[in-house]
Protein backbone atom coordinates (compact mmCIF):
# COMPACT_ATOMS: atom_id res chain seq x y z
CA UNK A 1 0.00 0.00 0.00
CA UNK A 2 2.82 2.53 -0.83
CA UNK A 3 1.38 6.05 -2.06
CA UNK A 4 3.80 7.06 -5.10
CA UNK A 5 2.96 11.34 -6.25
CA UNK A 6 2.14 10.07 -9.77
CA UNK A 7 -1.68 10.42 -9.64
CA UNK A 8 -3.28 9.07 -13.36
CA UNK A 9 -6.13 10.34 -14.82
CA UNK A 10 -9.35 8.85 -13.55
CA UNK A 11 -12.84 8.57 -14.07
CA UNK A 12 -15.35 8.40 -11.13
CA UNK A 13 -18.90 7.51 -11.65
CA UNK A 14 -21.12 8.37 -8.67
CA UNK A 15 -24.84 7.69 -8.25
CA UNK A 16 -27.07 10.16 -6.23
CA UNK A 17 -30.53 8.91 -4.38
CA UNK A 18 -33.73 10.76 -5.82
CA UNK A 19 -35.79 10.77 -2.51
CA UNK A 20 -34.84 11.84 0.37
CA UNK A 21 -37.08 10.99 4.04
CA UNK A 22 -38.83 14.62 5.65
CA UNK A 23 -41.33 14.42 8.52
CA UNK A 24 -42.15 10.86 7.55
CA UNK A 25 -43.01 11.89 3.73
CA UNK A 26 -40.90 10.79 0.75
CA UNK A 27 -40.42 13.10 -2.15
CA UNK A 28 -38.04 13.95 -4.95
CA UNK A 29 -34.68 15.40 -3.89
CA UNK A 30 -32.03 15.06 -6.41
CA UNK A 31 -28.89 15.99 -4.98
CA UNK A 32 -26.58 18.33 -7.13
CA UNK A 33 -23.45 15.90 -8.21
CA UNK A 34 -21.55 19.20 -6.76
CA UNK A 35 -22.83 18.35 -3.51
CA UNK A 36 -20.92 14.93 -3.31
CA UNK A 37 -17.96 16.36 -4.70
CA UNK A 38 -17.67 18.33 -2.15
CA UNK A 39 -18.06 15.40 0.28
CA UNK A 40 -15.43 13.62 -1.51
CA UNK A 41 -13.69 16.41 -1.86
CA UNK A 42 -13.35 16.25 -5.43
CA UNK A 43 -13.04 19.18 -7.94
CA UNK A 44 -16.75 20.37 -8.31
CA UNK A 45 -16.02 20.73 -12.80
CA UNK A 46 -15.98 17.27 -12.75
CA UNK A 47 -19.32 16.53 -11.96
CA UNK A 48 -22.07 15.62 -15.34
CA UNK A 49 -24.73 13.14 -15.79
CA UNK A 50 -24.18 9.99 -16.57
CA UNK A 51 -25.79 7.68 -19.15
CA UNK A 52 -28.68 6.20 -19.16
CA UNK A 53 -27.10 2.46 -19.18
CA UNK A 54 -26.99 2.76 -15.16
CA UNK A 55 -30.66 4.95 -14.76
CA UNK A 56 -33.09 3.57 -16.64
CA UNK A 57 -32.99 -0.23 -15.27
CA UNK A 58 -33.69 1.64 -12.04
CA UNK A 59 -36.58 4.10 -12.77
CA UNK A 60 -38.73 1.08 -11.67
CA UNK A 61 -38.03 1.73 -8.16
CA UNK A 62 -40.28 4.25 -6.23
CA UNK A 63 -36.98 5.31 -4.37
CA UNK A 64 -34.98 5.09 -7.97
CA UNK A 65 -31.12 6.79 -7.97
CA UNK A 66 -30.43 9.54 -10.61
CA UNK A 67 -26.84 9.03 -11.72
CA UNK A 68 -23.96 11.63 -11.71
CA UNK A 69 -20.70 10.88 -13.45
CA UNK A 70 -17.49 13.06 -12.56
CA UNK A 71 -14.69 12.34 -15.07
CA UNK A 72 -10.74 13.74 -15.85
CA UNK A 73 -10.49 11.47 -18.42
CA UNK A 74 -12.09 9.43 -21.25
CA UNK A 75 -9.78 6.34 -20.87
CA UNK A 76 -10.54 3.60 -18.59
CA UNK A 77 -8.56 0.47 -17.23
CA UNK A 78 -10.95 -0.91 -14.79
CA UNK A 79 -14.28 -0.11 -13.86
CA UNK A 80 -14.65 -0.32 -10.35
CA UNK A 81 -18.68 -0.66 -8.81
CA UNK A 82 -18.60 0.78 -4.75
CA UNK A 83 -22.41 -0.50 -3.76
CA UNK A 84 -23.45 0.89 0.15
CA UNK A 85 -26.64 0.89 1.64
CA UNK A 86 -26.93 4.31 2.39
CA UNK A 87 -24.77 7.39 2.29
CA UNK A 88 -22.37 7.95 5.68
CA UNK A 89 -19.22 9.96 6.73
CA UNK A 90 -17.71 6.56 7.29
CA UNK A 91 -18.31 5.53 3.46
CA UNK A 92 -16.79 8.63 2.30
CA UNK A 93 -14.21 8.17 3.95
CA UNK A 94 -13.22 4.83 2.57
CA UNK A 95 -14.44 5.66 -0.77
CA UNK A 96 -11.87 8.31 -1.10
CA UNK A 97 -9.37 6.29 0.06
CA UNK A 98 -9.95 3.54 -2.57
CA UNK A 99 -9.84 6.39 -5.53
CA UNK A 100 -6.71 7.87 -3.29
CA UNK A 101 -4.87 4.30 -3.08
CA UNK A 102 -5.72 3.21 -6.87
CA UNK A 103 -4.64 6.65 -7.88
CA UNK A 104 -0.74 5.85 -5.82
CA UNK A 105 -1.06 2.44 -7.66
CA UNK A 106 -1.11 4.06 -11.08
CA UNK A 107 -4.54 2.31 -12.03
CA UNK A 108 -6.84 3.77 -14.36
CA UNK A 109 -9.73 2.96 -13.16
CA UNK A 110 -13.27 3.85 -13.32
CA UNK A 111 -15.55 4.13 -10.41
CA UNK A 112 -19.59 4.05 -10.04
CA UNK A 113 -21.06 4.62 -6.32
CA UNK A 114 -24.16 3.58 -5.65
CA UNK A 115 -26.80 3.61 -2.93
CA UNK A 116 -28.98 0.81 -2.70
CA UNK A 117 -31.37 2.93 0.16
CA UNK A 118 -31.15 -0.88 1.91
CA UNK A 119 -33.57 -2.04 -1.11
CA UNK A 120 -32.50 -5.60 -1.73
CA UNK A 121 -34.06 -5.80 -4.61
CA UNK A 122 -32.72 -2.90 -6.39
CA UNK A 123 -28.80 -4.01 -5.03
CA UNK A 124 -29.58 -7.30 -7.21
CA UNK A 125 -30.63 -5.36 -10.21
CA UNK A 126 -27.82 -2.90 -9.97
CA UNK A 127 -25.25 -5.99 -9.69
CA UNK A 128 -27.19 -7.28 -12.93
CA UNK A 129 -25.68 -4.08 -14.53
CA UNK A 130 -22.73 -4.30 -12.92
CA UNK A 131 -22.32 -7.30 -15.25
CA UNK A 132 -24.01 -6.51 -18.28
CA UNK A 133 -22.07 -3.08 -18.21
CA UNK A 134 -18.47 -5.35 -17.44
CA UNK A 135 -17.90 -3.91 -14.55
CA UNK A 136 -14.10 -5.66 -13.25
CA UNK A 137 -14.35 -5.86 -9.49
CA UNK A 138 -17.37 -4.69 -6.81
CA UNK A 139 -16.81 -3.07 -3.06
CA UNK A 140 -19.04 -4.21 -0.60
CA UNK A 141 -19.17 -0.71 1.49
CA UNK A 142 -21.00 -1.50 5.21
CA UNK A 143 -21.76 -4.92 7.25
CA UNK A 144 -25.48 -4.88 5.88
CA UNK A 145 -24.15 -4.96 2.32
CA UNK A 146 -21.67 -7.65 2.80
CA UNK A 147 -24.31 -9.83 4.67
CA UNK A 148 -26.24 -9.23 1.37
CA UNK A 149 -23.52 -10.61 -1.08
CA UNK A 150 -22.68 -13.27 1.34
CA UNK A 151 -26.47 -14.34 0.92
CA UNK A 152 -27.22 -13.77 -2.50
CA UNK A 153 -23.70 -13.15 -4.77
CA UNK A 154 -21.34 -15.34 -3.09
CA UNK A 155 -20.86 -17.83 -6.14
CA UNK A 156 -21.17 -14.79 -8.36
CA UNK A 157 -19.71 -13.92 -11.48
CA UNK A 158 -17.37 -10.98 -10.58
CA UNK A 159 -15.10 -10.45 -7.66
CA UNK A 160 -16.28 -8.72 -4.55
CA UNK A 161 -13.99 -7.29 -1.59
CA UNK A 162 -15.91 -6.07 1.62
CA UNK A 163 -15.13 -2.58 3.29
CA UNK A 164 -16.27 -1.14 6.58
CA UNK A 165 -17.77 -4.36 6.99
CA UNK A 166 -17.30 -6.50 10.60
CA UNK A 167 -15.28 -9.65 11.75
CA UNK A 168 -17.01 -12.51 8.87
CA UNK A 169 -16.19 -15.45 11.19
CA UNK A 170 -18.04 -14.07 13.47
CA UNK A 171 -20.49 -13.55 11.65
CA UNK A 172 -20.61 -17.10 10.08
CA UNK A 173 -19.42 -15.88 6.49
CA UNK A 174 -16.07 -17.29 6.61
CA UNK A 175 -14.89 -20.41 8.58
CA UNK A 176 -12.27 -19.38 11.23
CA UNK A 177 -10.32 -22.69 10.53
CA UNK A 178 -9.87 -22.12 6.76
CA UNK A 179 -9.46 -18.16 7.08
CA UNK A 180 -10.41 -17.78 3.49
CA UNK A 181 -13.95 -17.38 1.91
CA UNK A 182 -13.22 -19.98 -1.23
CA UNK A 183 -15.75 -17.71 -3.22
CA UNK A 184 -15.69 -14.56 -4.88
CA UNK A 185 -15.52 -12.07 -1.93
CA UNK A 186 -12.33 -11.37 -0.51
CA UNK A 187 -13.14 -10.26 3.04
CA UNK A 188 -11.23 -7.46 5.26
CA UNK A 189 -12.06 -6.78 9.29
CA UNK A 190 -13.12 -3.68 10.91
CA UNK A 191 -12.49 -5.57 14.28
CA UNK A 192 -8.85 -6.68 15.68
CA UNK A 193 -8.14 -9.61 17.53
CA UNK A 194 -9.94 -9.67 21.18
CA UNK A 195 -5.96 -10.85 22.47
CA UNK A 196 -4.39 -7.88 21.28
CA UNK A 197 -7.14 -5.24 22.31
CA UNK A 198 -6.87 -6.79 25.79
CA UNK A 199 -3.10 -7.06 25.51
CA UNK A 200 -3.00 -3.29 24.54
CA UNK A 201 -5.60 -2.80 27.83
CA UNK A 202 -3.81 -4.05 30.33
CA UNK A 203 -0.14 -4.52 29.43
CA UNK A 204 0.67 -1.35 27.63
CA UNK A 205 -2.10 1.30 29.53
CA UNK A 206 -3.72 0.03 32.66
CA UNK A 207 -1.48 -2.86 34.20
CA UNK A 208 -3.65 -3.39 37.20
CA UNK A 209 -6.80 -3.69 35.09
CA UNK A 210 -9.68 -6.26 36.59
CA UNK A 211 -12.38 -5.21 35.75
CA UNK A 212 -14.18 -4.52 32.65
CA UNK A 213 -18.12 -3.35 32.07
CA UNK A 214 -18.74 -4.03 28.04
CA UNK A 215 -21.72 -1.44 26.93
CA UNK A 216 -23.45 -2.46 24.23
CA UNK A 217 -27.27 -1.90 22.21
CA UNK A 218 -29.43 -5.37 22.66
CA UNK A 219 -30.66 -4.33 19.48
CA UNK A 220 -27.48 -4.34 17.61
CA UNK A 221 -26.66 -8.29 16.77
CA UNK A 222 -23.76 -7.64 14.97
CA UNK A 223 -22.09 -5.61 17.42
CA UNK A 224 -22.94 -8.26 19.48
CA UNK A 225 -21.72 -11.11 17.25
CA UNK A 226 -18.37 -9.13 16.17
CA UNK A 227 -17.32 -7.47 19.57
CA UNK A 228 -19.13 -8.92 22.77
CA UNK A 229 -19.51 -12.80 22.15
CA UNK A 230 -15.75 -12.78 21.27
CA UNK A 231 -15.01 -11.04 24.32
CA UNK A 232 -16.83 -12.81 26.53
CA UNK A 233 -15.29 -15.94 25.13
CA UNK A 234 -12.04 -14.53 25.43
CA UNK A 235 -12.26 -13.69 28.87
CA UNK A 236 -14.07 -16.48 30.33
CA UNK A 237 -10.70 -18.57 30.57
CA UNK A 238 -8.96 -15.21 31.91
CA UNK A 239 -8.48 -15.08 35.98
CA UNK A 240 -7.51 -11.96 35.84
CA UNK A 241 -10.30 -10.01 34.47
CA UNK A 242 -14.12 -10.01 35.01
CA UNK A 243 -15.93 -8.66 32.50
CA UNK A 244 -19.79 -7.08 33.27
CA UNK A 245 -22.10 -7.16 30.06
CA UNK A 246 -24.38 -3.64 30.43
CA UNK A 247 -27.18 -4.11 27.75
CA UNK A 248 -28.81 -0.79 26.50
CA UNK A 249 -32.22 -0.87 24.62
CA UNK A 250 -31.77 2.66 23.10
CA UNK A 251 -35.47 3.11 22.97
CA UNK A 252 -35.31 3.11 27.02
CA UNK A 253 -32.30 4.13 27.56
CA UNK A 254 -32.73 6.55 30.36
CA UNK A 255 -34.44 3.61 32.61
CA UNK A 256 -31.61 0.97 32.44
CA UNK A 257 -28.28 2.59 31.64
CA UNK A 258 -27.61 4.76 35.06
CA UNK A 259 -28.08 2.04 37.66
CA UNK A 260 -26.12 -0.79 36.06
CA UNK A 261 -23.06 1.76 35.45
CA UNK A 262 -23.52 3.06 39.26
CA UNK A 263 -23.17 -0.70 40.64
CA UNK A 264 -20.07 -1.49 38.12
CA UNK A 265 -18.75 1.55 39.29
CA UNK A 266 -18.86 0.91 43.17
CA UNK A 267 -17.29 -2.36 42.54
CA UNK A 268 -13.92 -0.83 41.91
CA UNK A 269 -11.09 -0.92 44.50
CA UNK A 270 -8.58 1.32 43.36
CA UNK A 271 -7.51 3.60 40.36
CA UNK A 272 -6.70 1.90 36.83
CA UNK A 273 -8.87 -1.51 37.51
CA UNK A 274 -11.85 -0.70 36.08
CA UNK A 275 -13.06 0.91 32.47
CA UNK A 276 -16.18 1.58 30.62
CA UNK A 277 -15.75 -0.53 27.05
CA UNK A 278 -18.14 0.69 24.36
CA UNK A 279 -18.87 -1.12 20.98
CA UNK A 280 -18.96 0.46 17.68
CA UNK A 281 -22.83 1.01 17.32
CA UNK A 282 -23.23 4.44 16.34
CA UNK A 283 -26.69 4.55 17.72
CA UNK A 284 -24.94 3.55 21.05
CA UNK A 285 -22.40 6.63 20.70
CA UNK A 286 -25.31 9.21 20.36
CA UNK A 287 -25.33 8.60 24.04
CA UNK A 288 -22.07 9.46 24.71
CA UNK A 289 -22.63 12.21 26.43
CA UNK A 290 -25.09 10.42 29.25
CA UNK A 291 -22.57 7.62 29.22
CA UNK A 292 -19.45 10.05 29.61
CA UNK A 293 -21.55 11.32 32.47
CA UNK A 294 -22.21 8.21 34.79
CA UNK A 295 -18.89 6.88 34.36
CA UNK A 296 -17.74 9.99 36.46
CA UNK A 297 -14.16 8.96 37.64
CA UNK A 298 -13.69 5.71 35.52
CA UNK A 299 -12.29 6.01 31.70
CA UNK A 300 -14.48 5.51 29.16
CA UNK A 301 -13.34 3.83 25.96
CA UNK A 302 -14.05 2.21 22.92
CA UNK A 303 -13.05 -0.51 20.04
CA UNK A 304 -13.89 1.86 17.25
CA UNK A 305 -11.50 4.91 16.19
CA UNK A 306 -14.64 7.07 15.18
CA UNK A 307 -15.63 7.36 18.80
CA UNK A 308 -12.77 9.56 19.40
CA UNK A 309 -13.34 13.15 18.25
CA UNK A 310 -12.78 16.93 19.27
CA UNK A 311 -14.85 18.51 21.88
CA UNK A 312 -15.87 17.17 25.28
CA UNK A 313 -18.96 14.62 23.27
CA UNK A 314 -15.99 11.93 22.91
CA UNK A 315 -14.36 8.56 24.43
CA UNK A 316 -11.01 9.07 26.27
CA UNK A 317 -9.45 6.25 24.37
CA UNK A 318 -9.88 3.92 21.16
CA UNK A 319 -8.21 0.78 20.59
CA UNK A 320 -8.89 -0.64 16.84
CA UNK A 321 -9.19 -0.05 13.31
CA UNK A 322 -10.13 2.86 11.82
CA UNK A 323 -12.65 3.07 8.64
CA UNK A 324 -9.27 4.44 6.57
CA UNK A 325 -6.81 2.08 7.69
CA UNK A 326 -9.46 -0.76 6.64
CA UNK A 327 -10.45 0.67 3.25
CA UNK A 328 -6.57 0.78 2.73
CA UNK A 329 -6.11 -2.83 3.18
CA UNK A 330 -9.29 -3.09 0.88
CA UNK A 331 -8.03 -1.44 -1.89
CA UNK A 332 -4.97 -3.44 -2.23
CA UNK A 333 -6.57 -6.06 -2.06
CA UNK A 334 -8.74 -4.92 -4.79
CA UNK A 335 -5.55 -3.95 -6.68
CA UNK A 336 -4.21 -7.24 -6.64
CA UNK A 337 -7.87 -9.30 -7.74
CA UNK A 338 -7.40 -6.51 -10.79
CA UNK A 339 -3.89 -6.63 -12.20
CA UNK A 340 -4.71 -10.72 -11.80
CA UNK A 341 -2.04 -10.66 -9.17
CA UNK A 342 -4.78 -12.56 -6.43
CA UNK A 343 -8.11 -14.60 -6.71
CA UNK A 344 -10.68 -13.74 -4.11
CA UNK A 345 -10.82 -17.56 -3.43
CA UNK A 346 -7.79 -17.61 -1.55
CA UNK A 347 -7.13 -14.01 -0.08
CA UNK A 348 -7.13 -14.28 3.66
CA UNK A 349 -9.18 -12.18 6.21
CA UNK A 350 -7.66 -8.71 5.65
CA UNK A 351 -7.14 -7.89 9.69
CA UNK A 352 -5.07 -5.30 10.98
CA UNK A 353 -2.06 -6.60 13.51
CA UNK A 354 -1.06 -3.34 14.82
CA UNK A 355 -4.39 -1.26 15.45
CA UNK A 356 -5.00 2.30 14.94
CA UNK A 357 -4.72 4.64 18.67
CA UNK A 358 -6.87 7.57 19.30
CA UNK A 359 -6.95 9.63 21.93
CA UNK A 360 -9.11 12.49 23.52
CA UNK A 361 -7.66 14.29 26.96
CA UNK A 362 -10.16 16.18 27.47
CA UNK A 363 -12.07 12.89 28.79
CA UNK A 364 -9.41 11.99 30.84
CA UNK A 365 -11.75 11.43 34.49
CA UNK A 366 -11.21 14.46 37.04
CA UNK A 367 -9.47 13.57 40.36
CA UNK A 368 -7.42 10.45 38.71
CA UNK A 369 -3.86 9.34 39.15
CA UNK A 370 -4.40 7.71 35.60
CA UNK A 371 -1.34 7.94 32.87
CA UNK A 372 -1.48 7.28 29.54
CA UNK A 373 1.95 5.80 28.25
CA UNK A 374 3.91 7.95 26.30
CA UNK A 375 4.37 5.19 23.72
CA UNK A 376 0.69 5.75 22.90
CA UNK A 377 1.11 9.28 22.43
CA UNK A 378 3.99 8.48 19.85
CA UNK A 379 1.63 6.03 18.24
CA UNK A 380 -1.89 7.85 18.31
CA UNK A 381 -2.54 8.85 14.69
CA UNK A 382 -5.54 11.02 16.29
CA UNK A 383 -5.02 13.27 19.69
CA UNK A 384 -6.58 16.20 20.86
CA UNK A 385 -5.64 18.10 23.63
CA UNK A 386 -6.86 18.64 27.08
CA UNK A 387 -9.47 21.17 25.56
CA UNK A 388 -10.62 19.14 22.90
CA UNK A 389 -8.70 20.64 20.28
CA UNK A 390 -7.04 18.76 17.25
CA UNK A 391 -3.89 18.14 17.65
CA UNK A 392 -2.49 14.92 15.55
CA UNK A 393 -5.31 14.08 12.59
CA UNK A 394 -4.52 10.86 10.68
CA UNK A 395 -0.71 10.82 11.93
CA UNK A 396 -0.47 14.53 10.92
CA UNK A 397 0.32 17.20 13.25
CA UNK A 398 -2.26 20.33 13.32
CA UNK A 399 -0.94 23.74 13.49
CA UNK A 400 -3.47 25.04 14.88
CA UNK A 401 -3.16 23.32 18.69
CA UNK A 402 -0.03 22.06 20.20
CA UNK A 403 -0.19 19.08 22.66
CA UNK A 404 2.87 18.57 25.04
CA UNK A 405 2.86 15.00 27.19
CA UNK A 406 2.54 17.22 30.32
CA UNK A 407 -0.46 18.93 29.76
CA UNK A 408 -2.58 16.53 27.95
Amino acid sequence: MRKSTKFLNQTIWLMIPVFMIFAMKAYADITPASEFCQRLQLSEHQCMEESKEWSEPLTLFKNHIIPTAISTADDVGFKVLILSPKWSTAYDIATKTIIEQFASQGLNVSYTLLNYQQDKDQAKVIIDIAENLGVDLIFSVGSSTTAFMFDYYSTGKLPVVSVCSKDPVSLYQVDGKIGMSQSNIAYTSLNIDVSTQIDYFKEKFLIGLSRIAIIYDINNPSSIQTQVSPLINYLEHSDNIELTLIEVDLNKVNDGLAPQMKKFIEGSQKPGDSIFLITGSTELFENIDRINKNAMALPVLSVTPSHVTSGLSSVLMAIGVSFKTNAKLAADYGARILQKKAIPQTLPIGIVDTPDISINFSRMPENTSLKLPFKFFEDAVVIYNHKGEAVRIDGYTQATSRCEVQDC
